[in-house]
């Protein structure tokens, strides 16, 4: 890949992504919000071209980008992707209209491919809304929205002929995760030895270092088959009570774990959900760091910040 435009490129995921990108050689023009100014919290590369504009702008990216036959379009960009604002419904519509403002953009930038960001949720939202019996949480309508988004830019991609990949995210974690999302927000009660709560932990789960996220977007983009929506986790789905254990033992934390606390008001998605060998197959990539080594990581990280 010689050249990539990223959206979203300064959010946890996305700073990932462009020193991926960059690492690798390539030419990015990176799409900032236009509040930002402070460029020093970017990487340092003769590669790296800012233009401000925001989400709500994106239609407008063709007259502030004067080059054209970029590689890659990513669109990482996403407003409420964790917090309260999961589910806000106004948000969430408006992510839609930008995401699909983003393939409009792409094709009329020339772009050779178009790579959006996705999430596990959307499988979540299509096996749990559809029961009868369903009594889903307002932050499915992030769920929603996602998988909404997915489908509105594939068949905008398709309409313009502009080949497109979605990327649908496990539960990425480590350097640069202060969401308050269920890997920060256990880690950190975990360090502090207080008791933690949970559901039963039955449903099946898997976590990927926020490292090997960026990898795997950067090899859909150079390497990804067009109209295919791809897992990106590890091969080492399991129970989520066991990564639990798994945390508390890396943390090497006194926490009391309480099984059953919280009720569970969701889906016990099947294994298949979880195919990261069909991402692996057609691109070469596979997670290379483990669930102890990247616990580690990411508490030396934590406590490097908080000195």
């Amino acid at each position: 890949m010689k050249s990539a435009v990223v959206t979203g490129g300064t959010g946890f995921i996305g700073k990932w992504l462009v020193s991926e990108l960059l690492e690798s050689g390539a030419a990015v023009t990176l799409i900032i919000l236009p509040e930002i100014t402070d460029m020093d919290a970017l990487p340092k590369s003769q590669n790296l071209k800012t233009v401000a504009c925001g989400m709500d702008s994106f239609a407008k990216l063709p007259d502030l980008i004067e080059e054209r036959g970029f590689d890659v379009f990513f669109h990482m960009a996403w407003w409420g992707s964790a917090g309260e604002l999961r589910g806000d419904v106004a948000e969430q519509l408006q992510n839609i209209q930008y995401s699909c403002d983003a393939v409009s953009a792409a094709a009329a930038l020339g772009c050779r491919k178009f790579v959006g960001a996705g999430s596990v949720m959307e499988d979540e939202a299509n096996v749990y809304i559809a029961q009868q019996d369903a009594q889903p949480s307002i932050n499915y309508i992030y769920s929603c929205a996602k998988l909404t988004a997915h489908y509105m830019c594939k068949v905008m991609a398709a309409h313009v002929g502009l080949p497109f990949c979605w990327g649908k995210i496990s539960n990425a974690y480590g350097e640069g995760d202060l969401t308050g999302r269920f890997m920060h927000a256990t880690v950190e009660k975990m360090r502090r030895g207080e008791a933690c709560g949970f559901t039963h932990g039955r449903q099946l789960y898997d976590f990927i270092y926020v490292s090997e996220v960026a990898k795997a977007f950067a090899t859909i983009g150079e390497k990804g088959a067009a109209g295919k929506a791809y897992y990106i986790g590890t091969q080492n789905v399991k129970p989520l009570k066991d990564y639990i254990l798994d945390i508390k033992n890396a943390a090497g934390s006194a926490s009391e774990l309480v099984f059953g606390a919280v009720p569970f008001k969701g889906a016990l998605l099947p294994k298949e959900t979880f195919d990261a060998k069909q991402l692996e197959r057609d691109t070469g990539f596979k997670a290379q760091i483990g669930i102890n080594q990247g616990i580690k990581k990411y508490i030396e990280w934590l406590d490097a910040r908080n000195g």
